[in-house]
């Protein structure tokens, strides 16, 4: 998470990095400040981390096996009051240029800037209320994977109060973010999708597969020259989603048939990361061996993902006969 204020003066800025953190080791932590010495060589720069137990957050469900989802909603009451913004970023993301623009962008009274996700329709179950939360399908939704937020704001309202009281009263189905978009609707500021490119969206793009923009059911909020504009000059490319491999995965455990056959989904954005990683002071050694790692796997990892897509290809088309045979045999009764 990256923290600061504007300043028109570039050159008396520097960076400021607040890692919030459950289980970040003693080590990981010492190769960080490590890090921070290292790159403040070529630009000021300092890492801050902060321990936060997942005892806080108990009462709401896990993703992937953990709470670390959760930690970006401590931002306001984490952070030192003088930062008054703060950008927070998703760990699968890649910064292809100058992150500081983003702090020059009046917030206002809004709660947070953030890029347009697709829409939903969707219904939350209660806990504690009454009735189920329904989000409004015509209102724009909102990922929560890079956000410009308003701590001051956030804290001249008590929002981490009522985001908890949300958590606490309906069954979220995607987490933080449904509850960033519900507590905080009509107070976030939309962002150019520059700031957070989906890259399942750019694969999608390039690959001549259809999305639907600014209309219908299900969409994204921009049109589609704005999408194709982004895609041009991007900031922040981000790896979200489980369809397409992330760069530190192997390819070779990901095969959608629907998009792209029974082949391996690659991204035309993958060698770029890796080229960073290489060249990433005190980490390199260990991402250098991952990818090595990921190279010696690659058939194994192949063999079975093909194995899956197989077996799943075979248990549709099973389905499928089955059913029409009980429609035959129907039809045909006496």
């Amino acid at each position: 998470m990256g923290g600061g204020q504007t300043n028109s003066h570039k050159k008396n800025e520097k960076y400021v990095f607040h890692i919030l953190t459950e289980n970040l080791t003693q080590t990981t932590q010492e190769k960080f400040q490590a890090l921070a010495k290292s790159l403040d060589n070529t630009y000021p720069c300092e890492i801050l981390i902060y321990p936060i137990s997942d005892k806080e957050f108990q009462n709401c469900p896990k993703l992937h096996g953990t709470y670390t989802t959760y930690l970006r909603l401590k931002s306001a009451s984490i952070l030192p009051k003088n930062i008054t913004k703060c950008l927070y970023l998703d760990v699968d993301l890649f910064a292809l240029s100058d992150l500081r623009d983003i702090f020059a962008i009046a917030l206002g009274d809004n709660l947070l800037a953030a890029v347009g996700d697709f829409n939903t329709n969707k219904s939350l179950s209660p806990i504690l209320s009454t009735q189920p939360y329904n989000f409004n399908p015509n209102a724009e939704y909102f990922n929560a994977g890079v956000m410009l937020l308003n701590l001051q704001q956030w804290r001249k309202e008590q929002l981490e109060t009522k985001i908890f009281q949300f958590l606490s009263t309906y069954q979220v189905q995607y987490h933080d973010q449904d509850t960033i978009n519900a507590v905080a609707k009509n107070r976030i500021l939309k962002l150019n999708p520059k700031w957070n490119l989906g890259f399942l969206y750019q694969f999608a793009l390039e690959n001549g597969l259809n999305i639907n923009f600014n209309g219908g059911d299900v969409y994204l909020p921009y049109t589609l020259e704005c999408f194709k504009e982004a895609m041009q000059s991007p900031v922040i490319l981000h790896y979200h989603g489980n369809r397409i491999a992330k760069p530190w995965e192997s390819v070779y455990t990901k095969i959608d048939p629907q998009m792209n056959g029974y082949l391996p989904l690659t991204h035309t954005n993958y060698q770029k990361w890796w080229a960073i990683a290489q060249n990433t002071p005190i980490f390199n050694k260990e991402l250098m061996q991952l990818q090595q790692d990921l190279k010696e796997s690659a058939l194994q990892d192949y063999t079975k993902s093909l194995n899956d897509a197989l077996k799943m290809r075979d248990t549709f088309f099973t389905q499928k006969i089955q059913a029409l045979e009980m429609a035959l045999q129907n039809l045909i009764k006496p």
